[in-house]
């Protein structure tokens, strides 16, 4: 079984190969039958998810942390200095002061959330076929209103238990509105959404219009398994500038996404080029997105 995966990293210009945090794991809870069985029946349940965030956030979760630096070579020189309490404590890491710097060019979309990330099209139909799954942006919204009526470009920004998971404006303007979407606590690994393409928009998840110089977007932040926690701190009519602090999440893998009308902007083109292919592309927080169409 490989329990490895790839992605393009545009800092060393080259496709790199990594050991996927709880690889195996994930391979046996979402492909064999024993383990959807534990899945359905305990770790995607609320209890499950108390449990393990009460233990996240105990002095007894500060065994792994430093497993996890060396395991994948974290570089926690970029990091603020700090005696974790536990292993959420740790998970909420910050960078240090002017460690990442977003552009003051109103022009540019920057990158938002420090992780991997992946862009589809959704065309007219305002659908996207992932992995032979049609899913919708209405879907994704909970059948809001407010859906963005145009050909857009869903951006995915996905954060694994060792990235850094505060997550921040792309751009400036105001919260149009911003309401929670109950739903399940799959895995948002790419190994479960292998097995499972529609987890992103079935997820329990924050969702966001903006109304920005970009159009109007949303900004969805998606929970995964044993993320029950994703903690926003504006509501509607908050306004905001490029690089402010928008929320985090607490212990466990998630993901963001970010619908954008496609007419308004030029998409970086190694992400663009990468998600043909279905790889991921390693972006760090502030660095460019895309740029406005003009």
């Amino acid at each position: 079984m490989n329990n490895t995966y790839e992605y393009y990293c545009p800092y060393k210009k080259k496709v790199i190969i990594e050991e996927m945090y709880f690889g195996e794991t994930l391979h046996f809870f979402y492909g064999k039958f024993v383990g959807k069985l534990l899945l359905f029946f305990i770790f995607k349940r609320i209890w499950w998810g108390i449990f393990y965030r009460l233990y996240k956030k105990s002095p007894w979760s500060k065994k792994s942390i430093e497993r996890d630096i060396k395991r994948f070579q974290l570089n926690m020189s970029e990091y603020k200095e700090e005696s974790w309490k536990s292993y959420n404590h740790f998970f909420m890491r910050k960078f240090k002061e002017g460690m990442r710097v977003f552009s003051s060019d109103v022009n540019t979309l920057d990158v938002f959330a420090e992780g991997k990330y992946l862009v589809y099209d959704t065309g007219n139909a305002q659908k996207i076929n992932i992995k032979g799954e049609e899913l919708s942006l209405r879907m994704l919204y909970n059948d809001n209103n407010e859906v963005v009526k145009e050909d857009s470009y869903l951006i995915v920004a996905r954060l694994c238990p060792t990235d850094y998971h505060h997550y921040h404006y792309p751009c400036s303007g105001k919260i149009l509105s911003s309401y929670l979407v109950s739903g399940a606590y799959d895995s948002v690994n790419i190994f479960a959404q292998k097995y499972k393409p529609s987890i992103l928009f079935r997820n329990k998840r924050w969702v966001s219009f903006l109304e920005t110089n970009f159009g109007k977007i949303a900004y969805i932040e998606v929970g995964g398994m044993s993320v029950a926690t994703i903690k926003n701190e504006h509501s509607a009519n908050y306004t905001f500038k490029k690089g402010d602090l928008k929320g985090h999440f607490e212990y466990g893998g998630s993901s963001i996404i970010l619908v954008v009308p496609k007419k308004n902007i030029k998409m970086r083109e190694d992400l663009l080029e990468n998600s043909k292919s279905n790889r991921e592309v390693y972006l760090k927080l502030g660095d460019l997105l895309g740029t406005k169409i003009i």
